[in-house]
């Protein structure tokens, strides 16, 4: 996976040359990646969170923009993705571990209220955490969230999809997850369908059951300010999840984006960017965290 490799390393390189910082941390054992983009401190830091089979680097146009207009800005390396590893005497994380990484970062490393925005899996990640009322949280944002019950053949097809057998095969999960590859990624087709069957993410797709689903009793208990972001182009999952949400989310902003696929922060980053700007500018730090809270944006 050379020439990926080479890629996620441009990325760095490119992020650190405009002022964003690349550090790692060991939160639970693990030693994990992330950036921090430095912004206005007076204002509740904003958390990225990235999807199945990627990494930090899927939000490289957003980090920047998002920070000057908002306020400090975190992207972490979920274990075993991007620069972060895999738990110890692993060779791939869990959910459990992908969830355990993220609070953990956000009482050890954020420490403050802040945004939460996770894409994909990243979504099912953020609206957990919202739901276990785990840290202080002024709003979470969920973009093409998964964690929606599937169905046996949905689930199947998932699996299948994530295969890549060969190079049509590959081609046709990239379709599936953008409107239009975008050229970088074409010339690291090779190496991203070695990535998709690597240990620490076919196993993690693998190991995923039932009991991982968002439940709707979990949904309801979410009580910070959330935002739902789904596109009209959506390939990768099922359209039931943006129902699933709009019926168990019932006090959530629910938005459907005209010519969106999965990953806008990759393809539509502006489009993205205005859309979190728009809906972090009308959230507040929640009441109980008041000793030393942030302003409200706006």
């Amino acid at each position: 996976m050379a020439l990926l490799s080479a890629y996620n390393q441009f990325v760095r390189k490119d992020l650190l040359r405009c002022g964003v910082l690349s550090k790692t941390t060991a939160l639970a054992g693990t030693e994990i990646h992330y950036y921090e983009a430095p912004g206005d401190p007076s204002v509740f830091p904003t958390v990225l969170v990235h999807g199945f089979g990627d990494s930090a680097n899927t939000w490289y146009q957003v980090i920047g923009p998002l920070a000057r207009a908002l306020g400090r800005v975190y992207a972490l390396d979920l274990p075993g993705a991007g620069f972060s590893k895999v738990p110890p005497g692993q060779d791939h994380p869990t959910l459990v571990d992908c969830g355990l990484a993220l609070t953990r970062f956000l009482d050890e490393v954020v420490r403050d209220p802040c945004l939460l925005v996770g894409q994909s899996l990243g979504g099912a990640l953020v609206l957990r955490v919202a739901s276990l009322h785990a840290h202080p949280l002024a709003g979470v944002a969920a973009i093409a969230p998964a964690g929606a019950p599937f169905t046996t053949e949905q689930m199947a097809d998932l699996r299948a999809a994530f295969a890549v057998p060969d190079r049509a095969a590959g081609r046709a999960l990239l379709g599936r997850i953008f409107t239009a590859v975008p050229w970088t990624l074409k010339l690291v087709e090779r190496d991203l369908r070695a990535l998709w069957r690597s240990p620490p993410v076919k196993k993690l797709l693998e190991s995923m059951t039932q009991d991982d689903y968002l439940r709707p009793e979990e949904l309801s208990a979410i009580d910070a300010p959330a935002l739902v972001l789904w596109g009209t182009e959506e390939r990768l999952l099922p359209q039931a999840f943006l129902d699933y949400y709009r019926a168990h989310l019932p006090n959530a902003r629910v938005e459907v984006v005209r010519g969106w696929g999965h990953a806008p922060q990759m393809e539509r980053p502006g489009e993205l960017l205005h859309r979190l700007v728009d809906f972090g500018r009308t959230l507040s730090v929640p009441a109980k965290a008041a000793p030393g809270a942030r302003r409200v944006l706006g």
